[in-house]
């Protein structure tokens, strides 16, 4: 009978997936990006996100718009997180406006389904940004994920270790690449057969977040949301519901700030 609790136990662990966020104080804690190498400039639109005193990841869309991950925004009591708490990149520029998709739960959520929002900052004409996807995903392509984190990592154990950047608090954005294995929703999948991280299988951890998976082109197609140490998730840009809500806040925020130009 205790075997079988223990086993059911354990079942049940491995089923929930992970929030990915990540305390300042114990950023790094575990790696960004499991197996992951620096990702220097490669993927210069991916930038940090400080929201209070977690950190997470995100990936402008244009010198304006920020994708990142809903529960980053969200705490787990449903309060929605106010601008001057969210900043972006090493400068810590401050949010000024969020917009979380409105089918996304409030409260424990173990159902990430939405786990989409929009962080608008002052404009930068020469901020780098990328363009979101237009092909449509499909099982066992490969998508790269990229975010923010440890990165220093025994092949052989698959336990991570600590740069000397990150022991003085640094952050370095990170890269792996891995196969779709699932759809479900607005959510997109990749696996780890191996239950033991390694190299050739890429899985999100602390602080990814919110961080970009990007398609064979380099366009962005999903917005890291959870993980294990079998599976990792994000949701699709190119999901209907999903698009249309990039597509009007990023509308409305442009109306907006015509309409603020007109007042004398």
């Amino acid at each position: 009978m205790k075997r079988i609790t223990v086993f059911l136990i354990f079942i049940t662990f491995m089923s929930v997936n992970i929030s990915c966020r990540s305390l300042d104080k114990e950023n790094g804690s575990e790696p960004k990006v499991i197996g992951g190498e620096s990702a220097s400039e490669l993927f210069s639109a991916v930038d940090i996100l400080y929201v209070g005193s977690w950190t997470c990841s995100g990936t402008f869309i244009d010198p304006t718009h920020f994708l990142t991950a809903a529960h980053c925004l969200r705490e787990d009591s449903g309060i929605d997180l106010t601008t001057d708490k969210i900043h972006v990149g090493n400068l810590r520029e401050q949010a000024q406006r969020i917009a979380i998709h409105p089918n996304f739960g409030k409260g424990p959520r173990f159902d990430l389904d939405y786990d989409i929002a929009m962080v608008t900052f002052k404009e930068k004409p020469k901020r780098p940004f990328t363009k979101l996807s237009t092909m449509p995903a499909r099982l066992d392509d490969r998508v790269t994920l990229v975010g923010f984190g440890r990165i220093v990592q025994d092949s052989q154990s698959g336990q991570s270790g600590q740069s000397f950047l990150e022991i003085l608090g640094f952050s370095r954005k990170t890269y792996g690449n891995n196969r779709i294995i699932e759809f479900q929703g607005t959510k997109i999948f990749i696996g780890n057969k191996n239950p033991r991280p390694s190299f050739d299988a890429v899985l999100l951890g602390k602080g990814d977040s919110g961080g970009g998976w990007f398609d064979a082109r380099g366009d962005l197609l999903a917005v890291s949301s959870a993980g294990t140490s079998t599976t990792s998730q994000a949701v699709l840009v190119t999901a209907r519901a999903i698009a249309e809500f990039i597509a009007q806040e990023r509308e409305g925020n442009v109306q907006e700030r015509e309409g603020n130009a007109q007042v004398p």
